[in-house]
């Protein structure tokens, strides 16, 4: 067994659990991203973005929001719309076609706490209620303040960031050609 050469007291540190990061505001950054297959259909995949908080007694806590951009229920997909506008928006990113350029930009996520289902296996978890640039680095528009991402029926088939190409069983099914570009790109 290797000798640590310190007497290592954990008592000391701040315990890492699954408790979900108290609501409110707090100042975070994407660091990683990713096109994750999702367990409800061979159709469905989200955007996975990690995030982490920056400040505070938080600080080094991440997030994840899972945008489910590429799925076969329509209003899944126009909710994983308007959240991920808020958080281009946020990043001062309007045009995005790369996951990866929302990374490393601080930004503001506004937290609360989803209480779990009595017949959840899963606790407590957070979901973000809006996102915004910090003062300057932005729109500044909170995700519920912003117009609503033009209807799934409308839109064209979405395209996985270049760096993680979602495999073409996983996108949604081809759409009528968009009346209007989604606020993201």
């Amino acid at each position: 067994m290797p000798e640590l050469g310190q007497n290592f007291d954990a008592t000391q540190q701040k315990k890492m659990g699954f408790e979900p990061i108290p609501e409110g505001e707090y100042k975070v950054m994407i660091t990683e991203s990713d096109i994750v297959p999702a367990s409800t259909g061979a159709n469905n995949s989200y955007l996975q973005l990690n995030m982490q908080i920056l400040e505070g007694p938080e600080q080094g806590r991440e997030y994840i929001a899972r945008l489910n951009l590429w799925n076969t229920k329509a209003s899944a997909v126009a909710m994983a719309n308007k959240e991920f506008g808020a958080i281009c928006n946020a990043c001062n990113q309007p045009q995005c076609n790369n996951s990866d350029s929302l990374h490393n930009i601080p930004f503001i996520a506004r937290l609360k706490i989803q209480k779990a289902k009595a017949d959840s296996q899963y606790g407590d978890n957070n979901q973000a209620l809006g996102y915004n640039a910090i003062s300057g680095s932005g729109n500044g528009v909170p995700a519920q303040s912003q117009a609503p991402a033009p209807s799934p029926a409308s839109q064209p088939a979405q395209q996985a960031p270049a760096s993680n190409p979602a495999p073409a069983q996983q996108q949604a099914p081809a759409q009528a050609p968009a009346a209007e570009k989604p606020p993201w790109g």
